[in-house]
C-alpha cells in the first residue's frame, strides 16, 4: 500500500526549475490520489497518498498474472487444473500479502473438491501498517 510520495531534486545539489517541479507534481497527481502536502523544504516535497476504501469482498484469480501481486513464498507457476486457472502451494504453508483486515478463505478448486488437503495462508503486514 502506497502511503507517501516524495519528490526529490533531480540532481543532488542541483537546481530544479519551478516548471519542471510543477510538471512532475502534475503527472503524479494524474496517476495517484494525492492528499495533503506534508513536507516542503530544500527542494524536497512529500505528499500523503489518499487511500481508497477496500471492497467488502475481494476475490483473487489464482493462476493468472493478476494474482502475482498477492503471492509471496511457496507458490508454483500458473497453470490450468481441471479446466480452471490455478497455482500449487508448494510448502505446507504458503504466504500471501492480502489487503485489509478480517479473515479470508482459500477454497481449492472453488467448492468443487472439498476432499483436497487444506492449505494455510499466512497474512503478512508491512511494518508501517
Amino acid at each position: 500500500m502506497l502511503r507517501y510520495v516524495v519528490i526529490n531534486p533531480s540532481v543532488p545539489g542541483g537546481r530544479r526549475t519551478p516548471t519542471r517541479a510543477r510538471a512532475v507534481i502534475d503527472y503524479i497527481q494524474k496517476k495517484l490520489p494525492l492528499g495533503e502536502k506534508i513536507f516542503d523544504r530544500d527542494g524536497v516535497i512529500a505528499y500523503r497518498v489518499n487511500q481508497a476504501p477496500l471492497p467488502a469482498r475481494q476475490s483473487i484469480a489464482f493462476g493468472t498474472e493478476a494474482a502475482h501481486v498477492y503471492q509471496a513464498e511457496g507458490w508454483d507457476r500458473d497453470e490450468s487444473i481441471a479446466d480452471a486457472n490455478a497455482n500449487w502451494g508448494e510448502p505446507p504453508e504458503c504466504a500471501g500479502d492480502f489487503p485489509g483486515p478480517g479473515r479470508f478463505v482459500l477454497c481449492p478448486y472453488g467448492a468443487r473438491a472439498p476432499v483436497l488437503p487444506t492449505r494455510t495462508l499466512q497474512r503478512r503486514r508491512c511494518a508501517s501498517s
